[in-house]
Parts: structure tokens; C-alpha cells; sequence
């Protein structure tokens, strides 16, 4: 039985969100993408998240029976995109988004979430 929850992330996971993004980053950059920065993503945007109710945090159960840890998260929109007509994409037309996307180092090979996406 699988041990990863998907739930919505709270304020209170947002250190932690915090610091899976500061790893991501990293392994990012050092492969030569420099999409995120110290500016983005930032604290202010998965607060924005939480509020909105767009915030999703990947959570290992294994690691605490009680409350579990964050493994992962990811945020979403369902606003239209302008820039993603000029990729041919229908903007009119009702979608899902994702944003933000990243899973724990430690999770990405081998761990039940990087299996069960």
C-alpha cells in the first residue's frame, strides 16, 4: 500500500515547499536551467497558492504515521495563458495548468512517488 498522500498544502508546509524548491533549483541550474532564481519561485507565490486553493504538496506518510513529510508540490492555474496561442494552443478553452512543479531530490528515483506519476 502505497504511503504518499496528495492533499492541499497549508501555510504550515510552506518551509518546507521552501526547501524543495531551494534543492530543485540547484540541480536545475547546474544542468543549465536558470528558469528558477532567487526570485522565482518565491515565498509570496506559494502563499498566493494557499489562499487561492491552487497549492497540492505530495506527502510521505512513512516518515511520520501523524502528519507525514512533504515530498513534493505542485500549483496550478486555470486562468488562460496569452503566450500559449502563439503555440497553437486554444486559450479559450477551459484547462489545467500546472506551475511550480518539483519533487524532493531524494524522491525523484526508486521512491513511490517518482513510480506512481
Amino acid at each position: 500500500m502505497s504511503s504518499i498522500l496528495i492533499r492541499k498544502g497549508q501555510v504550515e508546509d510552506i518551509d518546507r515547499v521552501m526547501e524543495i524548491v531551494g534543492l530543485s533549483m540547484t540541480i536545475l541550474q547546474s544542468a543549465g536551467n536558470f528558469q528558477w532564481t532567487e526570485s522565482y519561485p518565491a515565498r509570496h507565490h506559494f502563499e498566493k497558492d494557499v489562499v487561492d486553493g491552487t497549492l497540492y504538496v505530495a506527502v510521505d506518510k512513512s516518515q511520520d504515521d501523524d502528519i507525514g513529510v512533504v515530498v513534493g508540490m505542485i500549483s496550478h492555474t486555470d486562468d488562460p495563458v496569452p503566450e500559449y496561442a502563439m503555440a497553437g494552443c486554444d486559450v479559450q478553452e477551459k484547462c489545467i495548468i500546472p506551475h511550480r512543479l518539483a519533487v524532493h531530490p531524494d524522491c525523484r528515483v526508486g521512491c513511490v512517488l517518482s513510480r506512481q506519476c
